[in-house]
């Protein structure tokens, strides 16, 4: 009699799982979106809604294009929860990789990495696009109803940006879900990342004079959330969009494959890849208490650029040690007696992060005046 072997579970088989594990949290999220926009404009109410958004000759607000006096704030809270949302289901398709006594498990089922992962995320895209896609419909039906459709049709393109930028967070939380040891590190990893980003780029472009009205997309490169609420100024294109999605995406499933097990309920301060992302803590660190130490000593402020003054390069370079050893803090790395011979070496990669993206700034960005 010959022997038979059941064959292994297919992609499909592991997308299912993962949408059933995250169901109740779906609909939870889904509840949330209606109530910020369907169900807020039924509570405000058609007659309201007119009061709201006609023209008044007398008010100097410019909502823009696609937005108005009503869309603006509940689009605004949009944004947040759409940020959350990312985070509470990233968290929970990913919880496993940082529970050593689940992790063991997970990884003898009988099936690849690969289909562990892609059926996680595109269950994660999928469940996304489905409370997108809901909210959207009801939306529309309501102001179609009422009459303003063409509101709704307006609005619908920062909609989509909105849905867009969602998918590219997704991506970049992906990315550190799969790096990082804890589920607390990973989220707070990921708001640090984007925040000192978005905060120095803004830095170098005031210092190297590149500051545009409508700033570099290098801002935006490392603080994908940022464009929830900066396509409501400045539009951004879906070509790059969905290329940063791609890229964000791939980079993740390429970390994840790599990821070893005994990452699991490690802090990431502990873990070999973290000294080398260490050095953009510092260089915000060095940045920010170097433009206050310009401000509070230097005389000449009102006309000397800070990259002229000592004052400045005596705060960044006491910035470049603090961030070192907070970004070691925070993230549960051992600090020893080695520390300044050890750690020093790294926090002056922040000062080689400052110049080449200052110099990429003059090379590309033509100057703002």
């Amino acid at each position: 009699m010959e022997k038979t072997t059941r064959p292994l579970p297919k992609l499909g088989w592991a997308y299912k799982h993962a949408v059933a594990r995250t169901r109740y949290l779906v609909s939870l999220f889904l509840f949330l979106f209606l109530l910020v926009m369907p169900i807020a404009l039924l509570i405000i109410g058609k007659d309201n809604y007119l009061a709201n958004t006609a023209p008044n000759p007398f008010s100097s607000a410019d909502y823009g294009p696609h937005l108005n006096g009503v869309l603006l704030p509940l689009h605004a809270i949009l944004g947040l929860l759409s940020a959350v949302f990312v985070y509470f289901l990233g968290g929970t398709h990913f919880n496993y990789l940082y529970r050593r006594n689940v992790i063991d498990r997970e990884e003898s089922l009988p099936f690849s990495r690969d289909t562990q992962f892609w059926g996680r995320t595109l269950a994660h895209f999928s469940e996304l696009f489905i409370v997108f896609f809901v909210n959207a419909l009801l939306t529309g039906v309501i102001l179609s109803y009422w009459g303003f459709g063409h509101d709704f049709a307006a609005y619908l393109p920062l909609y989509l940006s909105l849905f867009l930028s969602t998918l590219e967070l997704t991506g970049f939380s992906l990315v550190l879900f799969s790096l990082s040891g804890t589920l607390f590190d990973a989220i707070l990893l990921n708001l640090a990342i984007q925040g000192t980003w978005i905060v120095s780029v803004l830095q170098i472009l005031n210092l190297t004079e590149r500051l545009h009205d409508t700033p570099s997309d290098l801002i935006w490169f490392l603080a994908p959330a940022s464009r929830f609420f900066s396509a409501i100024v400045w539009p951004h294109s879906v070509l790059q969009t969905v290329a940063m999605i791609i890229f964000w995406t791939v980079s993740a499933w390429l970390c994840f494959r790599k990821r070893p097990a005994e990452y699991a309920a490690v802090r990431n301060g502990q873990l070999s890849w973290y000294p080398w992302l260490q050095p953009l803590f510092s260089m915000f660190s060095g940045l920010s208490l170097g433009q206050f130490i310009f401000l509070l000593f230097d005389p000449n402020v009102a006309y000397l650029s800070p990259l002229r003054s000592p004052a400045f390069y005596i705060g960044y370079f006491i910035g470049l040690v603090l961030g070192q050893w907070l970004s070691s803090v925070v993230m549960g790395k051992p600090i020893r007696k080695e520390f300044f011979r050890k750690e020093l070496p790294l926090c002056l990669l922040g000062i080689v992060f400052f110049i080449v993206i200052a110099g990429l700034a003059r090379l590309f960005i033509p100057r703002a005046y």
